[in-house]
């Protein structure tokens, strides 16, 4: 059930593939925390990481959108919105219910689903357009 990078996953831009395989990685310490029975205390830095992290890389993507004129970096800026949002979401649903390991597997389940979703179709976009402005 974790969720490998894995070349399919590959946009041809060596500095977004490498931040997508710190957030698989992260997501893959989560669950290996879940296995282990600590993933309580390991939650709050998995939203931190999220939260920070997931910042940077969207930063990363939206300034090679800029950079090269990419059409369609609105609707690409909307996703990462809303995947800030629902992580924020998910930290407070936690945060009100409390600790479960039911309701942790289906954050962990959203947010990999989200990630490989996004990958596989608006991050591919971008870099084939990429590769074809010669930026990757």
């Amino acid at each position: 059930m974790a969720f490998e990078w894995n070349q399919t996953y590959s946009v041809g831009v060596d500095k977004i593939d490498d931040q997508h395989k710190q957030l698989f990685a992260m997501l893959n310490k989560l669950l290996d925390a879940m296995r282990r029975g600590e993933a309580k205390h390991e939650i709050i830095g998995f939203f931190n990481f999220m939260a920070n992290y997931a910042d940077e890389h969207f930063k990363t993507e939206e300034q090679y959108m800029a950079s090269f004129g990419y059409a369609n970096a609105q609707v690409h800026k909307a996703q990462h919105t809303i995947f800030k949002t629902s992580v924020e979401n998910a930290r407070r649903q936690l945060e009100s219910e409390g600790y479960s390991a039911a309701l942790l597997l289906e954050i962990y389940k959203q947010v990999g689903e989200w990630l490989i979703n996004h990958i596989c179709k608006t991050d591919v976009a971008l870099g084939a357009f990429l590769t074809v402005k010669n930026a990757a």
